[in-house]
C-alpha cells in the first residue's frame, strides 16, 4: 500500500509539474505577443509620425552660412538644468529639481558659480514644479497648481513678496507687477491668456487671443513667450502655424503665420472616460516644438521638412526657423547639429549667444547676427 501510495503521489507531483509548466509556458507567450504588439505599436506610431515631419510640406527655407558658429560645450552633470534668465552680464540657470538653486555664469559660460535663494519668514517655498524666472532686477518663482507667484530682488536673493490668486498653466512676467498667464476654462473647456497683478487679486482675461478649432484644448496647446527688447508678448501653436503677437496689455498686434502650410491642427481626440473627459487618440502632428524670443526676433524649432532640404540632414539636425517679432515675417534659418545623438530639449537666445541644451549638456553658440 505505502508503495502504490508513493507512485500515486509521484504521478500527481509529474501531472502537476507537467500543467504548471503548460500554463506557465502559455502566460509566458501571452505576455511576450502584448510586448510584442506593444512595441510594435509604438514604433509604428513613431513611424507614421517620422513620415509626416520629412514629406514636402510646399515650401522652401532659405540657409544663409555660419548662422550659428559652436562656441562652448559645458556638461551640467545633470538634465533638470534649464535658463532662467539672464543680464547685461551674467546667464542665469534654474532647477527643475531643487528651485532654490541656481547657476550664474558670464554669458560665454567661462566661469559659472552655484547660488541659493533665500527666503523671507513670511515666504513659503512651495515643493512642486516650480518655475524660476530672472528678469532683472527681479527674481520670480512661480506654481499654477496651488497657485503661487513669489518675487524677489536679484541684488540679495531675496524672496520676499508673495501672491496667490488664479490657477494657472503657463506664465511669463511681464513688469514688476504684472505676469501674462495662461490660464483652462474649465466651464468652456477652452485655453484662455489672462493679466495677473501681484498687487490685486484682479484678473484681466482675454476670450478670442486663442482661436480653438476642433477643441479648446489641445488644438489651441502652444508656447507663451515674452522678448523685453520689444514688450511684445508671442503665443506660438504646437499642432498649427499660427503665431499671435500682444502687447503686454493683451491687445492683439497681429496674427502671421510659420512657413509651413499645416493651418489646421492635425489632432485626433478620443473620449478618455464616462465622463466625457477628452484625450489624444493618436499622437498629433507636430508643427512647432519649441520657440524663444529675443533681440526683436522669434526662434522656432520647427517639426516639419522643407521642400529644399534632405531628409538625412533633417534628420539629423535642428532646424531653427527666425521671424521678425515687429511684423511676423520670416527672414531665414539655421540648424543645431545632434549632440551624442541626442535632439536639443530647450533653446534660448540671450543677447548674441544661442544655448541649446542637450540632456546634460549645454551647447553654447555664437550668433552672427
Amino acid at each position: 500500500m505505502q508503495v502504490l501510495a508513493a507512485c500515486m503521489l509521484h504521478s500527481f507531483f509529474i501531472s502537476y509539474s507537467i500543467m504548471a509548466a503548460v500554463i506557465y509556458r502559455r502566460r509566458l507567450l501571452v505576455l511576450s505577443g502584448c510586448l510584442v504588439v506593444s512595441i510594435g505599436a509604438t514604433l509604428f506610431l513613431n513611424w507614421i509620425s517620422q513620415r509626416a515631419n520629412d514629406k514636402p510640406n510646399a515650401f522652401i527655407r532659405s540657409f544663409p552660412p555660419h548662422l550659428a558658429i559652436p562656441e562652448r560645450i559645458v556638461d551640467l552633470r545633470v538634465n533638470s538644468w534649464y535658463f532662467a534668465g539672464a543680464t547685461a552680464s551674467k546667464v542665469y540657470l534654474a532647477n527643475v529639481v531643487a528651485p532654490s538653486l541656481l547657476i550664474a555664469a558670464d554669458t560665454a559660460f567661462r566661469d559659472t558659480a552655484r547660488i541659493r535663494l533665500k527666503f523671507s519668514r513670511d515666504a513659503m517655498l512651495v515643493v512642486g514644479p516650480n518655475k524660476v524666472t530672472v528678469d532683472s532686477p527681479f527674481i520670480f518663482l512661480m506654481e499654477g497648481e496651488v497657485p503661487l507667484m513669489m518675487r524677489g530682488n536679484l541684488s540679495d536673493l531675496t524672496i520676499d513678496k508673495e501672491w496667490a490668486g488664479t490657477h494657472f498653466e503657463l506664465c511669463t512676467p511681464v513688469s514688476a507687477r504684472g505676469s501674462i498667464v495662461r490660464i483652462l476654462d474649465s466651464r468652456e473647456q477652452q485655453h484662455l491668456l489672462a493679466k495677473v497683478f501681484f498687487d490685486s487679486t484682479a484678473v484681466v482675461r482675454d476670450e478670442h487671443i486663442l482661436e480653438k478649432q476642433q477643441d479648446g484644448i489641445f488644438s489651441t496647446d502652444g508656447m507663451l513667450l515674452y522678448d523685453d527688447s520689444s514688450k511684445r508678448i508671442v503665443y506660438v501653436y504646437f499642432y498649427r502655424n499660427q503665431i499671435n503677437c500682444l502687447d503686454t496689455s493683451l491687445n492683439l498686434l497681429y496674427r502671421s503665420r510659420t512657413l509651413d502650410t499645416i493651418s489646421h491642427a492635425q489632432v485626433t481626440l478620443g473620449q478618455l472616460n464616462a465622463r466625457g473627459d477628452i484625450t489624444m487618440a493618436k499622437p498629433p502632428v507636430f508643427v512647432n516644438k519649441q520657440s524663444c524670443a529675443a533681440n526683436g526676433l522669434l526662434f522656432v524649432r520647427s517639426a516639419l521638412k522643407a521642400n529644399n532640404e534632405e531628409t538625412s540632414v533633417f534628420r539629423q539636425n535642428s532646424v531653427i526657423d527666425v521671424y521678425w517679432l515687429r511684423d511676423g515675417h520670416y527672414r531665414f534659418s539655421f540648424y543645431l547639429p545632434d549632440f551624442l545623438g541626442n535632439k536639443i530639449r530647450s533653446f534660448r537666445v540671450t543677447g548674441h549667444r544661442l544655448l541649446a541644451f542637450y540632456d546634460k549638456y549645454l551647447y553654447v553658440y555664437h550668433l552672427n547676427f
